[in-house]
């Protein structure tokens, strides 16, 4: 009689797909909400303590995310087991077999963690710290937190213009295909003068700057000591300051010679375009003087009087002084 030998069933059985499909679908969803969420609570400012507070609490998740990501696909196969055991009511493989997969994905995803950005590298490299971007945001969140404690330091005058650093990482395109590089960029505020970044901010306070069509004003720059952030600008702690030009020159009028005067800057040459005094009378358009190589002009008061320098450059006209009525 011969021996009858059973053919080995390859096919996978519904628990096998249910393993596969749980892990990946979960594991993806999972990853895409902890992003999502984060996205959804960055500050859009990163001047004033108030952004310093919505700051440090963005921080403190987005330490939690990136280390609940790395263990995201262990956690969905421990999960996925469980599950199983649950419905089956008994293991439907070896707990080992789990724990060792779980380990090593685990170990997988924290080497693949070692390349991820924070966004915040600019500012850190200006801090000095060392170590993983995750190392990295954990000393901000602790300097922020002193600042927080102790308030701003000291007030530093900079010619500024806003700038942007690029930084770059790879990232698996999937099998059978290259890796690719990510280009990231983050803002900082700039010393004209030197060209070296004064502080991070964030992409909207970039924006305000970048507004001004490269027009560089001189701005009181104060910043927190610990974490180097930007409290204020010029005394002022909204971020929508460092659009605003009427800082720029200062007219003054003397009623003894019925003469109109501006401020000078440290370097004349810096506003670019015709820097010219207007003045109205009674609501109208009463004369356009250039003023780029003047510093005072005689005009007689009355009449309702209003004059301000503005400068016109790229198409756009920007006012760059007070309002004076004489």
């Amino acid at each position: 009689m011969k021996k009858q030998v059973k053919s080995k069933d390859n096919r996978l059985s519904a628990a096998n797909w249910f393993d596969i499909i749980f892990v990946s679908i979960g594991g993806i969803a999972l990853d895409l909400f902890l992003q999502f969420r984060l996205r959804g609570i960055r500050p859009a400012s990163y001047i004033s303590a108030d952004a310093l507070r919505n700051l440090r609490h963005y921080l403190a998740v987005w330490i939690v995310t990136h280390y609940l990501r790395i263990l995201t696909p262990a956690l969905m196969i421990l999960l996925s087991g469980c599950i199983l055991r649950l419905i089956r009511r008994k293991p439907s493989e070896s707990p080992k077999l789990r724990l060792i997969a779980a380990g090593g994905l685990t170990v997988l995803c924290l080497l693949g963690s070692l390349k991820q950005r924070s966004g915040f590298e600019l500012q850190c490299g200006l801090n000095g710290y060392r170590g993983t971007a995750a190392m990295q945001v954990i000393s901000l969140y602790d300097d922020i937190y002193k600042d927080e404690i102790l308030g701003p330091g000291k007030t530093v005058q900079h010619p500024v213009k806003g700038g942007t650093a690029d930084y770059s990482y790879s990232v698996s395109g999937g099998r059978g295909q290259r890796r690719r590089t990510i280009h990231v960029q983050e803002a900082a505020l700039y010393d004209a003068d030197t060209n070296e970044p004064i502080a991070q901010i964030s992409q909207e306070d970039y924006q305000l700057v970048s507004n001004l069509n490269g027009l560089i004003l001189t701005r009181s720059i104060t910043l927190f000591p610990h974490s180097g952030l930007i409290a204020s600008v010029d005394d002022t702690p909204d971020a929508s300051e460092l659009a605003n030009t009427e800082k720029l020159f200062t007219l003054t009028y003397s009623e003894d010679d019925q003469t109109i005067r501006r401020t000078t800057l440290p370097d004349e040459n810096m506003p670019e375009g015709n820097l010219t005094l207007v003045i109205e009378r009674n609501g109208e358009r009463a004369a356009e003087i250039g003023m780029e190589n003047d510093t005072s002009m005689p005009w007689h008061s009355g009449d309702e009087t209003t004059a301000w320098l503005q400068i016109r450059r790229n198409g756009s006209t920007y006012r760059v002084s007070n309002k004076l009525t004489f």
